[in-house]
């Protein structure tokens, strides 16, 4: 397995498939090798197999230690598909994978001076001298980018790389400084809004717990006046002057009557 791929030993044996003896990569050669001698090729949709994601420890951390492995890798995978009368077939494809993998190596790891130099005169003298074997080679490229820095690194000097590639880090520090202000000035707009807001609402429901005072207060005022109504009505004098209104309220009453009549 190397490293979420099963192969059928038959075919491994067939076509003398074998890591290289470098300390890192060293499977490039097997894995792309093998696509090109498998007949059959078949892909499972579900997940078989998980990586541990660590910071140390494993053969893609120590690139210091071999910095040409992936110059080597690719040479020898160039010799293998040369042995096997296939290379013009795949050579777009391999070139296109090469200066992909090359410069990503070139630029994505830490390593001393020296093998910084080392891996550069590789890709210049070598590497990247196989665009030349192209038509267009330009127009094949999905990443044009890509292309177009293999191109500079074939033309340029160490030094004048280093001193470009400051440069853009310098350009992009400064984008990046622009960005973070910008940012910066975006959330401290946003941040004063919510401050707005938050003011704006607890006016709001300082208004509110007016509100909600005046209203206990009636309602404690309306619970008074219903406990005097009570009071009253309860009271021995209340019910002494109903008795002697009621006469007078039934002449009054008698008295519409008859009004209301003629």
């Amino acid at each position: 397995m190397a490293w979420n791929k099963l192969y059928r030993n038959e075919m491994v044996k067939k076509n003398r498939l074998w890591f290289q003896e470098i300390r890192r990569v060293n499977d490039l050669y097997f894995s792309y090798t093998s696509l090109v001698c498998a007949k059959k090729i078949s892909l499972l949709p579900e997940p078989l197999r998980f990586y541990r994601i660590r910071q140390g420890g494993n053969a893609a951390t120590t690139h210091y230690k071999e910095p040409l492995a992936i110059h080597i890798a690719f040479m020898g995978l160039k010799e293998k598909l040369q042995s096997l009368g296939i290379y013009k077939e795949v050579e777009k494809s391999y070139l296109h994978t090469k200066i992909d993998t090359c410069l990503w190596s070139l630029y994505s790891k830490r390593v001393e001076y020296s093998a910084y130099e080392a891996l550069y005169s590789a890709f210049q003298t070598e590497d990247f001298s196989d665009i030349d074997s192209l038509e267009n080679a330009v127009n094949y490229f999905h990443n044009t980018d890509n292309y177009h820095e293999a191109q500079r690194i074939r033309i340029s000097s160490l030094s004048e790389h280093l001193f470009r590639r400051i440069n853009i880090i310098l350009t992009e520090s400064e984008n990046l400084r622009s960005d973070r202000d910008r940012i910066e000035a975006e959330v401290n707009q946003i941040s004063h809004a919510l401050l707005e807001k938050e003011t704006m609402l607890s006016v709001r429901e300082a208004e509110i717990n007016q509100i909600g005072h005046a209203l206990l207060e009636k309602e404690a005022l309306l619970s008074a006046t219903e406990t005097d109504l009570h009071n009253i009505r309860a009271s021995r004098s209340y019910h002494a002057g109903r008795a002697l209104l009621w006469l007078p309220r039934k002449m009054r009453s008698l008295l519409r009557r008859i009004t209301n009549s003629v």
